[in-house]
């Protein structure tokens, strides 16, 4: 099963509440749209939603670690 690596902690550590919760939003919307197009490519057969999230978190945490 894939599942997505830990956020450093130093990596939210100086960001405000406010920026830190809009930020998760983005990332949740990322990986939301991600996730749906994993299940589209797949012909949005059910039961593999938590697959499809899962293969799109790591989707989307590795395409922003490349980006450090």
């Amino acid at each position: 099963m894939l599942t997505a690596p830990p956020i450093a902690q130093e990596d939210v550590a100086d960001a405000s509440p406010d920026a830190d919760q809009s930020a998760r939003a983005e990332l949740d919307r990322m990986i939301c749209e991600a996730a749906y197009y994993i299940a589209a490519q797949r012909g949005f057969d059910p039961g593999h939603e938590l697959d499809d999230w899962l293969a799109a978190e790591a989707q989307i945490h590795d395409q922003l670690a490349a980006q450090r």
